[in-house]
């Protein structure tokens, strides 16, 4: 009697499989509908069901040999890990996404680049900042995007101080106040202004650096940013 219970056990487990496999051989054979109901989710801040779904989005990319946007999922997933606080699944996950992309085709570079930025930004929650910094230099090395290249060389800098070499961090914050896309972007002058006047007082507590601080904040209260004037008002 087990024995027949048991292998009647096996076959609804395979019946499922093949069933489950099935669908996804269907939806794989017309447009990825998983992808783009992930990214509404996603836009909704329903993240836990963007997940989901980018990973059924993923399987189904495979599915299609299409691995350029299977990468794509799986660091959209990696970036909900990461702001979950699951900073080693980020990890894992764009590790996987970096294993599928091909740096010899231009088209996947951009999206190397982005992944590597995600690696870096879970590697500087574990508080490995000199590994951060290299998987930041790694996402430089990939973009010709300028503004994907100020973000990153931002993320260097702020490793540098979490790593307290001041001296380095502050040089690349006083390097992109020259740049021309960040003077004429407030919301970005003002963030490297407060990070670059922030770094100076934990290299001096004595230093004088209120001016630029109050400066980074009015900025931030005329452009309504309020994730900004938090840190602003934290710092």
């Amino acid at each position: 009697m087990r024995k027949g219970l048991f292998f009647i056990f096996l076959l609804l487990i395979f019946s499922c499989q093949s069933t489950e496999k099935k669908q996804i051989e269907e939806e794989s054979s017309s447009d990825n509908k998983a992808y783009n109901i992930a990214w509404e989710f996603y836009e909704k801040q329903e993240s836990d069901s963007a997940y989901i779904y980018f990973n059924k989005a993923k399987d189904i990319f495979l599915i299609q040999n299409n691995k350029h946007q299977a990468a794509k999922c799986l660091i959209n997933m990696a970036y909900i890990s990461h702001y979950k606080g699951d900073w080693f699944g980020s990890q894992e996950l764009n590790i996987d996404a970096i294993k599928l992309l091909n740096p010899q085709i231009k088209e996947e570079k951009e999206t190397l680049s982005s992944a590597y930025n995600s690696l870096g930004q879970s590697t500087h929650e574990l508080k490995n900042y000199n590994e951060a910094i290299n998987y930041y230099q790694k996402a430089i090395d990939f973009t010709k995007d300028e503004s994907a290249f100020i973000i990153y060389q931002n993320n260097i800098a702020n490793s540098y101080r979490y790593n307290n070499q001041f001296d380095e961090a502050i040089k690349i914050y006083q390097e992109l106040l020259k740049d021309k896309n960040i003077t004429e972007n407030q919301k970005e002058y003002a963030r490297v202004l407060d990070n670059l006047a922030y770094t100076k007082w934990l290299q001096n507590k004595n230093g004088v650096v209120k001016n630029e601080l109050n400066k980074a904040l009015n900025i931030r209260i005329k452009e309504n940013d309020l994730w900004g004037q938090n840190a602003s008002y934290a710092h």
